[in-house]
């Protein structure tokens, strides 16, 4: 019982230090908000072959619009019969004065990452993947080709060498 008013309370106090608006530099995600249609591919890895991908995105604004929530899910098919699933949390650090990212999988992996924003029509998020007992590098980057489409690669720091996890291209509903 006294475990349960420690979380209440630590909630409680947070609060009282929380600001009361998202950030105007979440303005860099708006575009990403909607429903995205994702066909590309995985790379071969330590993790699975290479296979074809096809995936759905759904991207909503949530906790009073401070966080951007994607709920990513692979369809299963012949070639893909282990479908990667995720949440992704996009919000800002007003600390580090970045946009930060936080992620969970079906595989139980997890990723924590940050970005400067958009340098023109590309957004890169780096920071650290735990998966399979491991950690390492990761970095993503996303190019805005046009206002519905969105071209995405995964890569990870393996050995010293960055390796291409997935690439695919998205579009919007």
């Amino acid at each position: 019982m006294k475990r349960v008013f420690v979380v209440i309370f630590t909630i409680l106090a947070s609060s009282a230090f929380a600001q009361t608006t998202p950030s105007s530099r979440l303005g860099d995600l708006k575009s990403f908000a909607g429903t995205w249609r994702c066909t590309g591919k995985a790379f071969k890895t330590q993790w699975g072959p290479e296979h074809s991908t096809i995936a759905t995105i759904h991207v909503t604004w949530v906790l009073n619009g401070f966080w951007l929530h994607a709920d990513y899910a692979e369809q299963k098919t012949k070639s893909n019969p282990h479908p990667a699933a995720g949440h992704v949390y996009w919000g800002y650090d007003e600390k580090l004065k970045k946009l930060a990212g936080y992620a969970v999988n079906n595989f139980g992996g997890r990723v924590a990452v940050e970005s400067d924003g958009w340098n023109g029509d590309t957004i890169v998020w780096s920071g650290e993947m735990s998966a399979s007992g491991v950690s390492f590098p990761t970095r993503d980057t996303f190019v805005r080709k046009n206002k519905s489409t969105i071209e995405h690669k995964s890569e990870a720091e393996m050995g010293g060498n960055w390796v291409e996890l997935d690439a695919e291209t998205c579009k919007k509903q």
